[in-house]
């Protein structure tokens, strides 16, 4: 189920079986109250740590798949529950769609995410930086052959830049792409000269819009007048440059396409500014 999309979060609260595989993300607000979990996991630890499962099952969650997917050859769908999530796809669809395409400038977080989607390797592997920026990953990113790291249990803002310097020491064939928001990489600047020290040509993406922005939709949905959101970003273009990086200011669709082009053909670590509209998350606008 992808972040924001009220379509799926009640589809999500009708089932009565929910089957969680590797993850700790159990949202109050979009899960079933007293549907049956199964919970599949590498380590015995997690089972139960956050999800409230009745049902665990530990070991090689490849294996573990398969061995379902085979028990499973006399089931039959149930033609209504099938239609009804076809028809929240259908829905969800048209909407990603539009919500993809919205023109705007500062430019919207969901076309940023639809731009780098297209415009990156079909098998790149993606630093994801936690806060606002991580939910319109989330809710636009349409993978493929993907690799998706991300601090998947502590949820950690700065993690995108070391994750994907880590990421390209241990795939240095592959296309690593780090996609963060200002707050994220303004706590780990300092890497950025570590990333040029060691040679690394990986690419940053920084969603900048100058704001903690999932902190203040938190506040705003709370009724709270927000404090300490604001942040004074430095000049991102002339910090990744004076570390050794190559970096560009991406202010239109094009300029953005045009960076992640040249990000691909560099030696060098590339770093991509791109002002951001300030966009409440749908996530933080039906939360009861």
């Amino acid at each position: 189920m992808k972040a924001g999309i009220l379509f799926a979060s009640d589809v999500c609260k009708q089932a009565d079986v929910v089957l969680a595989i590797g993850t700790s993300w159990w949202p109050e607000y979009h899960v079933p109250e007293h549907a049956q979990v199964i919970h599949i996991e590498e380590r015995i630890s997690a089972i139960g740590e956050v999800i409230p499962s009745q049902v665990g099952i530990v070991g090689n969650i490849a294996e573990i798949i398969q061995a379902l997917i085979e028990g499973m050859t006399d089931y039959r769908l149930n033609p209504h529950w099938l239609q009804l999530v076809n028809q929240c796809k259908q829905v969800w669809n048209e909407q990603n769609k539009l919500e993809r395409a919205i023109s705007s400038s500062p430019l919207h977080p969901a076309l940023i995410v639809s731009v780098v989607e297209q415009h990156i390797d079909k098998d790149a592997i993606i630093a994801l930086d936690e806060g606002d920026v991580t939910l319109w990953f989330l809710r636009n990113f349409r993978g493929t052959a993907h690799h998706l790291v991300l601090s998947e249990r502590w949820r950690t803002m700065g993690f995108g830049l070391p994750a994907a310097m880590a990421a390209k020491c241990s795939f240095p064939n592959r296309q690593v792409v780090c996609v963060t928001g200002d707050g994220g990489l303004g706590m780990v600047q300092a890497d950025l000269i570590t990333a040029a020290r060691y040679g690394l040509p990986i690419t940053v993406i920084v969603f900048n819009n100058g704001t903690l922005q999932m902190e203040q939709d938190k506040m705003m949905m709370k009724h709270l007048r927000p404090f300490g959101t604001d942040i004074s970003n430095p000049n991102f273009v002339q910090i990744a440059e004076a570390s050794g990086w190559v970096a560009k200011r991406a202010k239109t669709n094009d300029e953005l396409r045009i960076a992640l082009d040249e990000a691909k053909s560099t030696s060098k670590p590339y770093l991509i500014d791109v002002p951001t509209a300030k966009i409440t998350h749908p996530d933080f606008q039906f939360q009861k």
